[in-house]
């Protein structure tokens, strides 16, 4: 999309907005994009280009008078300072890297000033070699950078103010004009392009039945008459005529229309130009997109037609956009209802009903808690008397059962008087401990002493998965209702009253433990210290409780949207202020090893700290994968065939062989290709499961129609279309019941209803346990504007990112890397999934791949 603009001083130039097919990877930013003057030894010419055009000159305090200066600051915010890596910046506009000096900086004499990286405007190399002209290149990762989106593109000339003054009038009359230069009038004769956008975007009208909006002169009855008697054709009415001759529009959606035909004469003509479709003779496609005109929720009845419009395909009139299943509806909004395309509370009823059905009364006690925590019930009362019986049927019938106390073995009073007692009011961190040398097993010794004295101790974990594998474990998130917006906020805070129950609890408690805390962000942890200072009136560290930071340095960081490495590393827990006052404790001897006497075990896992340290041999960052560190396949189906060997027969397979094997990607989106090929690959019938989006705010629905919430895909949520066959492996997407169903959990899918998953669960504490799952309400935080979606929080789960795989321990593990890892620790906590490497089996095309390690993390 581009505009072409004018100066003040006549001169054009042009701003042109790209949207890229593949995001840019953090760690290529610097690639694209420079702020920093070339080597002039290097690349003279570039260090020529750039000198002449791409410095901002110095201005400041001494300098008032140039054009950038304002209230005695730079408008344009020079000199910017010296960073020394690139940070995509919470404001979404990138902070590019600017190195000092003293840090390989170059700098350029202009009118005897020195100058260095701080005035450079960002450019692109190739473009500034290419043209030798100014062009300032940025990066638009947010939808924050409002100006580069929107404001450029559509503000138009610069434009100037002029007024006439009429000597014979008292009053001053003043015009605003617009000042054309020679240069613009000319390029307006010539008839140039001044803006244009690729693809074509076609409006579409939509209207109530004779609903459509007429235009007349009210002084000529006549015309009006006509008017009202011959309305003119939409293409809402042309649509419904093309549908009744044609029959390829009745594949169609509405919005399809302009992909295969072009308005003429008010009606549809078949495209001339165009790729061929295949089966229809005549029918050409081309890259031409449809969109209706938004219609506010206010116009209710308007709103469910447009509503409509976007999921019936091929209708002949307004009376069959109101048929559903032959039965002819009073409204488009019952029509949609009768679809299943709104929210409905009758939804939450069949939801119930289902699970009376097909579960046990305490299975449905679970079922309506979670109803009740997360589905924002508007009559709870109500659900509650209608099936309050079958939720409490087993209670009459309820044998207390007799539990012994599990023994306790002497190895915990040693373990709790060598790494407890001596540290009270103390924060420890294992913070170096590798896969296999006990860490969870030592956790656990030191939470079972606590409680062996009825003393409290929290067990928490960055990941859900991470969580079940602690005695009582659950999620820092919601134990600590850390804020989601961690990075936003100078000063975070836990979201804890001081008169709630989870106050008194960590008032109380002797022991913390926060497994995985490599990957959590450093304001949590922060946030943590304050309230804890807080609740328990104590201004020393962590409010003067014991807390135990378990995790390895090696495995990822915490994830930042669009962050470049300076981000990652900028937020990870060694860059807390916090830091310094930690007692560091390590764990090395691999227990596999020295338990088991297992050598082959002890070669893989010698490796795999190699590789996790950083040290392991390469070239550019390369590293050439080892014959024996896995097996090492050529194609995608040799990979699923050696993980999941005759998933034909799924159904045949005892749940210890799906919990122990997945295939671990660097990214969602081959996850994704992975498990709709497996899903595939077995005859069961899919089931498809369709979200409700709605936004928040009713006024929003204009900005960001429902066919657009469709489309999104936030980070942790589940997709629009949730495509499910019985017997496929599925994982949870959030935290539902703790430690039972954490976000991470696997479950195998045992029944599909319409308003209720069965499945049983297959990984953590709750293992082999069958239970409900009902649609709840997700709301992200990933946009400037609130939307909700009611779905299943759940995703099919042979394939999973390596990110997410974090915590699990499996029997057999393939790894993709037809798209190499991209972030510290990936490939390391691939390949450490399993304990030995005839378990692993790679998918690398050219027998090599990147192993990021940030090494100033592991210092």
């Amino acid at each position: 999309m581009y505009s072409v603009e004018w100066q003040k001083r006549g001169l054009p130039h042009i701003h042109i907005l790209l949207w890229l097919k593949q995001r840019i990877s953090p760690d290529k930013l610097d690639c694209i994009i420079s702020a920093e003057i070339p080597d002039p030894e290097k690349d003279s010419l570039l260090y020529d280009i750039i000198k002449a055009n791409m410095i901002h000159g110095s201005c400041g305090n001494s300098k008032n008078r140039t054009p950038c200066m304002e209230s005695g600051s730079c408008s344009k915010k020079y000199p910017r300072s010296f960073i020394q890596e690139t940070q995509t910046g919470d404001d979404g506009y990138p902070k590019y890297r600017r190195r000092a000096p003293e840090n390989g900086g170059f700098t350029v004499e202009i009118n005897g000033n020195t100058l260095d990286n701080r005035w450079v405007v960002p450019y692109n190399p190739v473009l500034s070699r290419t043209f030798g002209a100014h062009i300032n290149v940025e990066y638009c990762n947010s939808v924050k950078s409002i100006k580069y989106i929107c404001k450029y593109i559509t503000k138009g000339s610069d434009q100037a103010e002029f007024g006439f003054e009429n000597d014979n009038d008292e009053v001053k009359l003043y015009e605003s004009g617009r000042y054309i230069s020679s240069s613009e009038a000319v390029w307006r004769i010539l008839a140039f392009p001044i803006h244009e956008r690729f693809p074509t975007v076609f409006h579409l009208s939509v209207h109530l039945e004779n609903g459509q909006r007429v235009y007349f002169n009210p002084n000529d009855s006549s015309r009006l008459t006509d008017m009202i008697n011959n309305p003119p054709k939409t293409t809402l009415l042309a649509f419904f005529d093309l549908c009744k001759t044609d029959d390829f529009p009745k594949t169609l959606l509405y919005v399809d229309v302009p992909s295969y035909y072009v308005w003429k004469n008010n009606r549809f003509e078949r495209r001339k130009r165009g790729i061929n479709v295949n089966g229809w003779p005549g029918i050409k496609r081309d890259k031409a997109l449809g969109r209706v005109y938004t219609i506010h929720p206010n116009n209710t009845e308007c709103y469910y037609l447009r509503l409509l419009l976007h999921e019936v395909r091929g209708p002949t009139s307004f009376l069959k956009l109101k048929t559903i299943n032959g039965t002819i509806q009073p409204t488009y909004q019952t029509a949609c209802k009768a679809l299943g395309l709104l929210e409905d509370e009758r939804h939450w009823d069949t939801t119930m009903e289902e699970a009376v059905l097909c579960g046990s009364p305490f299975k449905l006690r679970e079922h309506f808690a979670i109803m009740l925590i997360f589905c924002q019930l508007s009559d709870a009362l109500s659900l509650w008397e209608k099936y309050k019986d079958s939720l409490s049927e087993d209670i009459r019938h309820r044998v207390e059962l007799d539990i012994q106390p599990e023994n306790v073995n002497s190895i915990i009073n040693e373990v709790y008087n060598k790494c407890l007692v001596t540290l009270e009011d103390t924060v420890l961190s294992l913070g170096d401990a590798p896969g296999g040398t006990g860490k969870t097993f030592v956790i656990n010794i030191l939470l079972a002493r606590v409680r062996k004295d009825n003393g409290i101790a929290l067990a928490v974990a960055s990941s859900g998965i991470a969580a079940t594998l602690l005695e009582g474990g659950k999620t820092a998130h919601s134990v600590f209702k850390l804020p989601l917006n961690l990075t936003r906020v100078e000063t975070p805070m836990c979201n804890i009253s001081k008169q709630s129950n989870i106050a008194q609890v960590l008032k109380d408690c002797k022991l913390i433990v926060w497994d995985e805390c490599t990957m959590a962000h450093k304001g949590g942890f922060e946030a943590l210290n304050r309230t804890l200072k807080d609740i328990r009136g104590y201004n020393n560290l962590m409010g003067g409780v014991t807390v135990l930071l378990a995790g390895d340095f090696r495995q990822t960081l915490p994830v930042i949207p669009r962050g470049t490495r300076a981000d990652v590393v900028k937020s990870c827990l060694k860059a807390s202020y916090l830091w310094p006052h930690i007692q560091k404790v390590a764990l090395h001897k691999n227990m596999r090893v020295h338990v088991k006497g297992d050598t082959s075990a002890g070669i893989f896992a010698e490796m795999l700290l190699k590789i996790g340290d950083g040290n392991f041999p390469s070239l550019e960052g390369e590293i050439t994968i080892p014959s024996n560190l896995c097996t090492v396949v050529s194609s995608l189906s040799e990979l699923t065939s050696r993980i999941y060997p005759d998933i034909i027969n799924i159904k045949m397979k005892p749940i210890e062989w799906l919990c122990e094997r997945a295939i671990l990607t660097p990214k969602n989106d081959k996850a994704a290709e992975i498990n709709e090929i497996l899903l595939k690959a077995f005859n069961e019938k899919a089931v498809e499961y369709k979200s409700f989006d709605s936004v928040i705010q009713s006024d929003d629905a204009v900005h960001y129609p429902l066919e657009f919430l469709n489309t999104l895909n936030p980070s942790g949520l589940p997709s629009h279309k949730l495509i499910l066959k019985i017997e496929a492996p599925i994982m949870l997407l959030r935290n539902l019941n703790p430690p039972k169903l954490c976000n991470g959990t696997r479950l195998q899918v045992k029944s599909l209803h319409k308003n209720v998953i069965e499945a049983i669960v297959i990984t953590g504490c709750a293992r082999g346990d069958i239970v409900l799952i009902p649609r709840i309400t997700l709301i992200p935080t990933d946009y400037s504007f609130e939307f909700k979606r009611i779905q299943f929080p759940l995703k099919v789960c042979f394939a999973m990112t390596i990110n997410k795989s974090q915590g699990q321990s499996l029997s057999m593990a393939g790894i993709d890397l037809r798209e190499e890892c991209f972030s510290h620790g990936q490939f390391y906590v691939a390949c450490s999934r399993v304990s030995s490497a005839s378990s692993l089996v790679i998918l690398a095309p050219k027998g090599s791949t990147k192993n990021i390690v940030y090494k100033e993390v592991l210092r």
